[in-house]
């Protein structure tokens, strides 16, 4: 919903979306005194992306690339709980106390260790992979989110990042799987220059871990 406020009127623009993705829009005034009785019609939005799913093929063992993962974003080896969770509420710390904070969990890349999924177990269980090893990691950087956040919320639901590490057959070699931030972080940048290149900056960044763990 967008409200513009001009004096003491209130004008409330809402986006209906038709079955063929047109737009129409539909403007109507209400006084602020009533503002609370409006109700924003439910619509559906679709977006194409152009999303890139690169893969880095590696002589090294699975071993070691994990062991690198985990060294460059979680040198210290912390477990989740305390990595990213300062030890008091949120509403008690400063931007800046916020900001030293995380500076002290990352790692040398520049990122930091969220969490990781084990899926070569239990896929074997239905006789896939081979019995090879594979784990999906969630690392991020928030002070490297909010300077995508800033410009598009909704980009939350691609940072942090994901590496997929798999080991491949026979164990001589890994592959690390990953989705290029900037095409999944929004469909159209419109122009958006801050937005894009604060994407491609996490673009470079997530290519040169990749390339630090694998060569």
């Amino acid at each position: 919903m967008l409200e513009v406020v001009y004096s003491r009127k209130v004008f409330l623009r809402t986006l209906a979306v038709s079955e063929a993705g047109l737009f129409a829009y539909h403007n109507s005034t209400l006084s602020t005194g009533h503002l609370s009785n409006f109700k924003m019609a439910d619509s559906w939005y679709t977006e194409a992306f152009q999303a890139f799913r690169i893969t880095k093929t590696s002589g090294r063992s699975f071993e070691t690339v994990v062991n690198r993962l985990r060294c460059q974003t979680n040198p210290q080896g912390q477990p989740l709980s305390e990595i990213f969770k300062p030890h008091k509420p949120y509403s008690e710390i400063s931007q800046a106390e916020y900001i030293q904070y995380i500076n002290n969990k990352l790692g040398p890349s520049g990122f930091m260790y969220f969490h990781e999924l084990e899926y070569g177990s239990w896929i074997n269980l239905f006789d896939i992979g081979g019995g090879m090893r594979m784990k999906r990691f969630i690392i991020g950087n928030p002070l490297i989110a909010i300077t995508i956040l800033e410009h598009e919320m909704r980009a939350a639901l691609s940072v942090p990042v994901e590496l997929l590490v798999r080991e491949l057959e026979d164990g001589i070699g890994t592959e690390v799987v990953y989705l290029k931030p900037s095409g999944v972080i929004r469909g159209d940048y419109n122009g958006n220059g801050a937005l894009k290149g604060a994407a491609e900056a996490l673009d470079r960044k997530l290519e040169s871990l990749v390339d630090a763990i694998t060569s």
